[in-house]
This record gives structure tokens, sequence and C-alpha cells, in this order.
């Protein structure tokens, strides 16, 4: 009986897993990790952060004369009556040479974060990144 008892937490964390699939909603901002995908209700859109192909900000333990830039790619997919799936490659920087926003279809991707930031003689593995974004209607 101890037994029994001892491994229903181990039991109940094996069930709950890691959910690689979230539902979000139009103009609300969602976490995606690389490998998750999250679908817009409503709207046969499904957004999956696929991976950071590089990160040049500013390490926060450093001074830059530039903020820097971090590449974050991007896979929206929409399905329905015709199926269409592009990969989108959004920047940090948010700037003209290096927008933060792409346009798909009739939908606007923006990236409002990622984390974590760097530090100086430390690399982030692809696992630990988390970005922050909102999907609008064009």
């Amino acid at each position: 009986m101890k037994l029994i008892l001892l491994l229903i937490p181990f039991l109940l964390v094996g069930c709950t897993g890691n959910d690689s699939s979230i539902s979000s909603s139009l103009g609300e901002e969602f976490s995606l990790k690389p490998g998750q995908q999250t679908s817009i209700s409503g709207e046969d859109l499904t957004i999956e952060f696929k991976s950071v192909s590089s990160d040049s900000r500013c390490p926060t333990d450093a001074q830059c004369i530039w903020a820097g830039n971090a590449e974050v790619n991007v896979e929206l997919t929409k399905t329905g009556n015709s199926s269409s799936t592009s990969t989108i490659q959004l920047n940090t920087a948010g700037t003209t040479d290096f927008p933060n926003q792409a346009n798909y279809l009739n939908y606007t991707i923006r990236i409002t974060e990622l984390q974590p930031y760097p530090k100086v003689d430390s690399t982030i593995e692809q696992a630990d990144y988390k970005a922050k974004y909102i999907v609008s209607k064009s």
C-alpha cells in the first residue's frame, strides 16, 4: 500500500507531459518554445516556433553600441479548402532591415519578446528559448 502511495505523484507527473500544442486567439499574446505550436481559434491557422537561427543580442552583462538582433523562424500553416504553409523569419530588433513582424495570407504575426537574454561566456540551448507572439488579421 505504501509503495502505491509513493508512486502516485510520479504517475501524475508522467500523465501531464509536455504538451507541444496550445490554443490561442487573434490579438492575444501567446508564448511558444521551439517545437511547440498553437492553433488560432476559429481561423484554421497553426503557428509553430521552429528555431532561433541566430542570436547577436547584446549580453545583459556587457556594453554594446547596438542592442543586436535574434532571428526566429516560425512556420505558419493554413488549412481548410486550400492548404498553405510558409516558414517566416522574424527579428527581435524590429527595424526596417530586421522586421519583427511579417504578413502571411491575410494575417500579421509579430514577435514581442525572446527569452532568455544572452550573457557573456554562456550559450543558450534551443530548448531554453521562449518567444512571445501576437497574430492579427491584416
